[in-house]
Protein backbone atom coordinates (compact mmCIF):
# COMPACT_ATOMS: atom_id res chain seq x y z
CA UNK A 1 0.00 0.00 0.00
CA UNK A 2 2.82 2.21 0.84
CA UNK A 3 4.90 1.30 -1.94
CA UNK A 4 1.71 2.20 -4.38
CA UNK A 5 1.42 5.74 -2.48
CA UNK A 6 5.20 6.35 -3.25
CA UNK A 7 4.49 5.70 -6.88
CA UNK A 8 1.96 7.38 -6.94
CA UNK A 9 3.76 10.61 -5.80
CA UNK A 10 6.71 9.89 -7.65
CA UNK A 11 4.41 10.23 -11.13
CA UNK A 12 2.54 13.30 -9.66
CA UNK A 13 5.88 15.16 -9.72
CA UNK A 14 7.42 14.11 -12.56
CA UNK A 15 3.83 14.98 -13.94
CA UNK A 16 4.14 18.77 -12.71
CA UNK A 17 8.04 18.82 -13.75
CA UNK A 18 6.94 17.93 -17.34
CA UNK A 19 4.56 20.12 -17.10
CA UNK A 20 6.57 23.27 -15.71
CA UNK A 21 9.61 22.57 -18.17
CA UNK A 22 6.64 22.78 -21.51
CA UNK A 23 5.74 26.25 -19.60
CA UNK A 24 9.02 27.40 -19.70
CA UNK A 25 9.86 26.57 -22.73
CA UNK A 26 6.82 28.51 -24.03
CA UNK A 27 7.47 31.22 -21.98
CA UNK A 28 11.38 31.44 -23.16
CA UNK A 29 9.74 31.16 -26.74
CA UNK A 30 7.65 34.35 -26.51
CA UNK A 31 11.06 36.73 -25.24
CA UNK A 32 12.79 36.34 -28.87
CA UNK A 33 9.69 37.55 -31.03
CA UNK A 34 8.52 40.23 -27.93
CA UNK A 35 12.08 41.37 -28.47
CA UNK A 36 12.12 41.67 -31.58
CA UNK A 37 8.43 43.41 -32.54
CA UNK A 38 9.77 46.44 -29.97
CA UNK A 39 13.25 46.70 -31.52
CA UNK A 40 12.10 47.24 -34.98
CA UNK A 41 9.54 49.44 -34.09
CA UNK A 42 11.69 51.51 -32.81
CA UNK A 43 13.95 51.55 -36.00
CA UNK A 44 10.82 52.42 -38.16
CA UNK A 45 10.89 55.81 -36.03
CA UNK A 46 14.08 56.46 -36.85
CA UNK A 47 14.95 55.62 -40.31
CA UNK A 48 12.65 58.42 -40.92
CA UNK A 49 14.85 61.05 -39.26
CA UNK A 50 18.31 60.21 -39.13
CA UNK A 51 19.90 57.57 -42.07
CA UNK A 52 23.00 57.45 -40.43
CA UNK A 53 22.10 56.61 -37.21
CA UNK A 54 19.61 54.04 -38.47
CA UNK A 55 22.77 52.22 -40.04
CA UNK A 56 24.42 52.23 -36.84
CA UNK A 57 21.19 51.09 -35.21
CA UNK A 58 20.76 47.98 -37.57
CA UNK A 59 24.71 47.02 -36.90
CA UNK A 60 24.25 47.23 -33.15
CA UNK A 61 20.72 45.60 -33.87
CA UNK A 62 22.72 42.48 -34.93
CA UNK A 63 24.94 42.13 -32.12
CA UNK A 64 22.33 42.54 -29.77
CA UNK A 65 19.71 40.17 -31.39
CA UNK A 66 22.60 37.67 -31.71
CA UNK A 67 23.26 37.60 -27.65
CA UNK A 68 18.86 36.98 -27.29
CA UNK A 69 18.90 34.25 -29.62
CA UNK A 70 21.85 32.61 -28.49
CA UNK A 71 20.48 33.07 -25.08
CA UNK A 72 16.84 32.20 -25.50
CA UNK A 73 17.51 28.35 -24.22
CA UNK A 74 19.93 29.13 -21.37
CA UNK A 75 17.69 29.18 -17.85
CA UNK A 76 20.91 32.04 -16.48
CA UNK A 77 23.70 33.98 -18.14
CA UNK A 78 26.63 35.95 -16.42
CA UNK A 79 25.53 39.27 -14.80
CA UNK A 80 28.08 41.05 -16.69
CA UNK A 81 27.08 39.52 -19.95
CA UNK A 82 23.39 41.18 -19.21
CA UNK A 83 24.69 44.34 -18.57
CA UNK A 84 26.67 44.91 -21.87
CA UNK A 85 23.55 43.33 -23.89
CA UNK A 86 21.39 45.91 -21.40
CA UNK A 87 24.14 48.99 -22.43
CA UNK A 88 24.14 47.59 -26.09
CA UNK A 89 19.73 47.63 -26.10
CA UNK A 90 19.96 51.10 -24.25
CA UNK A 91 22.27 52.89 -26.92
CA UNK A 92 19.75 52.36 -29.67
CA UNK A 93 16.97 53.59 -27.55
CA UNK A 94 19.22 56.59 -26.79
CA UNK A 95 19.31 56.93 -30.47
CA UNK A 96 16.15 58.36 -30.78
CA UNK A 97 15.62 60.20 -27.49
CA UNK A 98 18.67 61.63 -27.07
CA UNK A 99 19.14 63.11 -23.67
CA UNK A 100 15.61 62.30 -22.88
CA UNK A 101 16.48 59.48 -21.33
CA UNK A 102 19.80 58.05 -18.71
CA UNK A 103 20.68 54.88 -17.56
CA UNK A 104 22.94 54.69 -14.45
CA UNK A 105 24.09 51.41 -13.33
CA UNK A 106 25.83 50.86 -9.81
CA UNK A 107 27.29 47.09 -9.58
CA UNK A 108 30.47 45.48 -7.84
CA UNK A 109 31.38 42.37 -7.24
CA UNK A 110 29.57 40.94 -9.73
CA UNK A 111 31.85 37.97 -10.78
CA UNK A 112 29.75 34.63 -9.94
CA UNK A 113 26.51 36.42 -10.20
CA UNK A 114 24.18 35.64 -12.77
CA UNK A 115 20.60 36.31 -13.73
CA UNK A 116 17.68 35.34 -16.50
CA UNK A 117 18.73 36.13 -19.87
CA UNK A 118 17.23 39.27 -21.12
CA UNK A 119 15.41 39.59 -17.65
CA UNK A 120 16.87 43.28 -17.44
CA UNK A 121 16.75 44.43 -20.72
CA UNK A 122 12.93 43.68 -20.15
CA UNK A 123 12.78 45.90 -17.23
CA UNK A 124 14.42 49.21 -18.60
CA UNK A 125 12.29 48.60 -21.62
CA UNK A 126 9.07 48.78 -19.44
CA UNK A 127 10.87 51.87 -18.17
CA UNK A 128 11.06 53.25 -21.29
CA UNK A 129 7.51 52.75 -22.63
CA UNK A 130 5.44 53.71 -20.03
CA UNK A 131 7.05 57.27 -18.50
CA UNK A 132 7.37 60.15 -20.39
CA UNK A 133 10.63 61.35 -21.05
CA UNK A 134 11.92 64.85 -21.88
CA UNK A 135 15.29 66.70 -22.09
CA UNK A 136 14.39 69.17 -19.18
CA UNK A 137 12.62 66.42 -17.38
CA UNK A 138 14.64 63.43 -18.41
CA UNK A 139 14.44 59.47 -17.32
CA UNK A 140 16.56 58.27 -15.17
CA UNK A 141 16.77 54.65 -15.07
CA UNK A 142 19.17 53.34 -12.10
CA UNK A 143 20.40 49.35 -11.51
CA UNK A 144 21.88 48.75 -8.76
CA UNK A 145 22.18 45.26 -6.55
CA UNK A 146 21.44 44.63 -2.49
CA UNK A 147 20.71 41.54 -0.31
CA UNK A 148 20.72 38.92 -3.09
CA UNK A 149 18.68 41.03 -5.70
CA UNK A 150 19.09 43.50 -8.91
CA UNK A 151 17.57 46.57 -8.47
CA UNK A 152 15.73 48.42 -11.51
CA UNK A 153 14.17 51.75 -10.58
CA UNK A 154 12.62 54.70 -12.22
CA UNK A 155 11.04 57.91 -10.95
CA UNK A 156 7.29 57.61 -12.03
CA UNK A 157 6.19 59.76 -14.72
CA UNK A 158 3.56 58.37 -16.25
CA UNK A 159 1.93 59.33 -19.44
CA UNK A 160 -1.28 61.52 -19.51
CA UNK A 161 -2.23 58.86 -22.34
CA UNK A 162 -1.07 55.12 -22.08
CA UNK A 163 0.37 53.33 -25.07
CA UNK A 164 -1.73 49.96 -25.55
CA UNK A 165 -0.19 46.98 -23.94
CA UNK A 166 -0.01 44.06 -23.55
CA UNK A 167 2.03 43.47 -21.05
CA UNK A 168 3.39 40.41 -22.15
CA UNK A 169 6.68 41.42 -21.38
CA UNK A 170 6.46 42.02 -16.98
CA UNK A 171 4.18 39.16 -17.46
CA UNK A 172 7.03 36.71 -18.68
CA UNK A 173 9.44 37.86 -17.01
CA UNK A 174 7.49 37.22 -13.55
CA UNK A 175 6.87 33.50 -14.27
CA UNK A 176 9.79 32.81 -16.06
CA UNK A 177 11.75 34.44 -12.86
CA UNK A 178 9.43 32.37 -10.35
CA UNK A 179 9.94 28.87 -12.48
CA UNK A 180 14.00 29.64 -13.13
CA UNK A 181 14.80 30.80 -9.63
CA UNK A 182 12.12 29.50 -7.13
CA UNK A 183 11.93 33.46 -6.33
CA UNK A 184 8.93 36.38 -6.45
CA UNK A 185 10.30 39.06 -9.09
CA UNK A 186 8.84 41.80 -6.63
CA UNK A 187 7.45 44.63 -7.61
CA UNK A 188 6.57 47.90 -5.85
CA UNK A 189 5.93 51.88 -6.22
CA UNK A 190 6.85 54.07 -3.34
CA UNK A 191 7.44 57.86 -2.68
CA UNK A 192 7.19 58.63 -6.70
CA UNK A 193 9.89 55.74 -7.45
CA UNK A 194 8.72 52.27 -9.15
CA UNK A 195 11.22 49.87 -8.28
CA UNK A 196 11.47 45.86 -9.28
CA UNK A 197 13.34 43.60 -7.52
CA UNK A 198 14.97 40.62 -9.31
CA UNK A 199 16.23 37.71 -7.91
CA UNK A 200 20.07 36.42 -8.49
CA UNK A 201 22.13 33.65 -8.54
CA UNK A 202 25.60 32.89 -7.20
Amino acid sequence: MQQEKNELEKNALTTELKLKEAELKLLKAQVHPHFLFNTLNTLSELVYTDAKKSDLFIQDLSSIYRYVIENEENDFIELDKEITFVRQYFNLQQAREGQKIKLEIELSDTNKIKVVPVSIQILVENALKHNVKSEENPLTIRITMKDGEIIVSNPVQKKSILEKSTKTGLSNLKNRTKIITGKELIVSEENGIFKVRLPICR
